[in-house]
């Protein structure tokens, strides 16, 4: 059953997820920040500095903002059971492609890891999964803002939609232009290895910044170039095959 493959997957996430969070702890010095970022997803490594510069070093879960994310039943690739979770929405959480934490919201995942719990007795989404355990210690999901002189935002109203990651979860995501490609852009969703290579040979002559908008943001649709349009309640099964494979990796700062 291709359905429960893709739910062991998902579940087995999780188990990795928070498998991870605990090495992170143990492996680094000292550690404030944790970065959980997939392996297609590319940072403009200037925004991503110069934003990591500026954050508050407790209490942060900042990431790309899904706001009453509608939860999925039955058949579907992304379902939760009802006695996992009966309501009809997901609290706000951060996309799972890239999020940040800070440690002490990274031990409160931690403190719920049990690797004897039943597979069908883990929820099976993590990067939902994180904003619950977090929503219960009081840590809320902030995301960038588009006020000028405010940073973060828990608000959806005054939430920066591109800023943080720009991503083929959008409606249309081959229409990036100038005002869906700020220069501040910290980061991009989904990358193939060969278009990384790309855009990384030609940091070294324009930089980070300028050479991830020249590959992201053209301005209008290169010519002979194909897209893929995705609904914006995030239709996972119009997704291109692979797009949720992506390894997890993680960093300490």
């Amino acid at each position: 059953n291709n359905n429960n493959n893709n739910n062991d997957k998902k579940t087995n996430n999780v188990d990795d997820a928070k498998e991870m969070m605990l090495d992170g702890i143990d492996g680094c010095q000292a550690p404030w920040l944790f970065v959980k970022i997939d392996d297609d997803v590319y940072l403009s490594r200037d925004s991503f500095t110069q934003l990591v510069q500026n954050l508050p070093r407790k209490g942060l879960y900042l990431g790309r903002q899904r706001h009453q994310a509608k939860v999925k039943r039955n058949h579907h690739k992304w379902a939760v059971p009802y006695y996992l979770y009966k309501r009809k929405h997901f609290p706000d959480y951060a996309e799972g492609p890239m999020y940040m934490l800070t440690s002490d919201a990274v031990a409160k995942l931690a403190d719920t890891y049990d690797p004897d719990k039943p597979q069908d007795e883990i929820f099976p989404l993590e990067d939902v999964n994180t904003a619950l355990i977090l929503q219960k210690s009081g840590i809320k999901l902030v995301t960038l803002s588009k006020l000028p002189g405010e940073l973060l935002t828990s608000d959806p109203a005054l939430a920066s939609k591109h800023e943080f990651l720009l991503s083929h979860h959008e409606p249309k995501y081959w229409v990036w232009r100038p005002k869906t490609c700020p220069a501040s852009l910290v980061a991009v969703h989904a990358v193939s290895p060969k278009r990384m290579l790309k855009i990384a040979e030609n940091e070294a002559t324009l930089g980070s910044t300028q050479a991830v908008l020249q590959e992201f943001c053209p301005g209008k649709k290169p010519p002979g170039a194909t897209y893929i349009e995705i609904s914006s309640d995030v239709d996972d099964d119009a997704m291109p095959d692979g797009a949720d494979q992506a390894s997890i990796h993680t960093s300490c700062y």
